[in-house]
């Protein structure tokens, strides 16, 4: 099927637009990967099914995205466990799948395998690591005391209205604390 331009009247197949548009956003991604671009490039190449192979146009573009997204969040989930990672720790990953020179991948697991080697950070459910679970924790112990502290204190109604300059406590309601 062939779609006409209304601008110029020149011709083109629905293919051919597609192709454009996926061309366009490569060269976004190649923008945004930088100096890593053609690493990761090379590692989209892990996906043909044969030695001599290639990919599909949109199926590299397909994970190219995924790439980035690993990038963009720095974290990844694997046998039900989540992790955290860095830039540093990714290149490196994608270095040595790269040069394994396998081919033949159908989804990022082994890229996965290959960062757990290199020694992520374990996330909970929360996605905060050990560290920032235990560091919460204290601030909220920390807040809890403060908080235990004031409500020993004990003041009586009229106390509270002349503390706040209200007359009644319902002019409280529906106003900040």
């Amino acid at each position: 099927m062939k779609l006409g331009c209304p601008q110029c009247g020149s011709t083109f197949t629905i293919a051919q637009a597609m192709h454009e548009e996926a061309m366009k956003e490569m060269i976004e991604l190649a923008a945004k990967f930088g100096t890593n671009w053609g690493l990761v490039f090379d590692y989209s190449e892990c996906f043909r099914q044969e030695t001599w192979g290639s990919v599909r146009e949109q199926k590299r573009l397909r994970l190219l995205k995924e790439i980035w997204r690993l990038f963009e969040k720095c974290d990844f989930e694997i046998d039900g466990k989540r992790y955290r990672t860095d830039w540093p720790r990714i290149i490196a990953a994608i270095r040595t799948v790269v040069d394994a020179d396998k081919f033949g991948f159908k989804n990022h697991n082994y890229l996965k395998r290959v960062l757990l080697g290199l020694d992520p950070e374990r996330l909970s459910a929360e996605g905060m690591t050990a560290r920032e679970e235990s560091d919460r924790e204290a601030v909220r112990r920390e807040h809890g005391a403060e908080r235990i502290e004031q409500i020993d204190e004990h003041i009586t109604a009229q106390e509270y209205k002349d503390r706040k300059g209200i007359r009644s406590l319902t002019d409280q309601i529906g106003s900040k604390t």
